[in-house]
């Protein structure tokens, strides 16, 4: 299968075949572009999801859960203190 990922996307992504995906899109013909999915689902996100909500369950052991928020607090405050830097000519993550 011949993938596109997109400049930058591919940090965030696993290398093939060493994670599960599942994809929804609202468009079929994008499912399966980025990364190869075990499950696709064609629909608007927010309806799937509600849909999906009620045959999830809850992990008693949610240590990857507790990491992951402790690195998205850890990226928001660097960016924080990343966009508060002043700079001349001026700091464009300030800006933004």
């Amino acid at each position: 299968m011949d993938i596109a990922v997109p400049p930058g996307i591919s940090q965030f992504l696993s290398e093939f075949g060493q994670a599960s995906a599942v994809q929804i899109d609202i468009d079929g013909r994008f499912i399966g572009r980025r990364y190869p999915n075990e499950v696709n689902l064609i629909g608007d996100a927010r309806a799937t999801l509600q849909a999906l909500l009620p045959k999830l369950h809850r992990k008693q052991v949610r240590s990857w859960r507790e990491t992951i928020e402790k690195n998205v607090d850890s990226w928001w405050t660097s960016t924080r203190d990343e966009t508060m830097v002043t700079a001349e000519p001026p700091n464009p993550m300030r800006i933004f």
